[in-house]
């Protein structure tokens, strides 16, 4: 990567962070993974592994928000709005193999810019969730609390699914996330 566009050097600092959080990464970390110096990085990068996290924190949030919008397309029933997302999902995370961005960049991260970016980004996921849910009938205060254990849950089996190695708990909890957020299909059925 001796001749390594920003993008190709965002995208091995990406991996990185997935695989040893923001904290756990280093530059050396990341010399030795782009096959730059650190003079190098630091002409891409003249803020540093800083710099990095906060682009990647952009990249997050621009794959996310127009995913989130998809959400609010009437043209497609609610429920498979929310597959279509989860099954984005399950791309973005490759299927429960790589590791989450939200947590890799928020855990040891103070209260700055990236850790705002962060809580919006996880605010506004739930909020459409929320949404999509109340406008299918779900009271309110239902409709938030189902939506906050059904982000909760999709990042909890995405860890738990990482550290034991088996990426069906993700794929599990990917295909439960449209009954967490609407009730079972035999409920509706009753």
């Amino acid at each position: 990567m001796a001749t390594a566009s920003r993008q190709e050097i965002l995208q091995a600092v990406l991996e990185l962070f997935r695989e040893c959080g923001y904290e756990g990464t280093s530059m050396a970390m990341i010399s030795e993974r782009t096959k730059l110096g650190k003079a190098s990085l630091y002409h891409h990068f003249p803020g540093g592994k800083e710099q990095m996290r906060d682009e990647l924190v952009k990249l997050l949030a621009d794959w996310f928000r127009p995913r989130l919008e998809q959400l609010k397309d009437d043209a497609t029933p609610p429920r498979g709005r929310v597959k279509v997302f989860m099954s984005e999902l399950d791309s973005f995370f490759e299927g429960g193999q790589r590791g989450c961005l939200f947590a890799a960049l928020a855990v040891g991260t103070a209260e700055n810019g990236c850790r705002i970016e962060l809580k919006d980004l996880m605010n506004l996921w739930i909020s459409a969730l929320a949404e999509l849910a109340e406008k299918s009938g779900v009271p309110a205060n239902d409709a938030q609390t189902r939506a906050e254990d059904c982000v909760a849950q999709l990042e909890g089996a995405l860890l738990v699914s990482r550290i034991v190695g088996d990426k069906s708990i993700f794929k599990r909890a990917l295909r439960q996330a449209p009954d967490m957020l609407f009730g079972s299909s035999r409920q509706l059925e009753s």
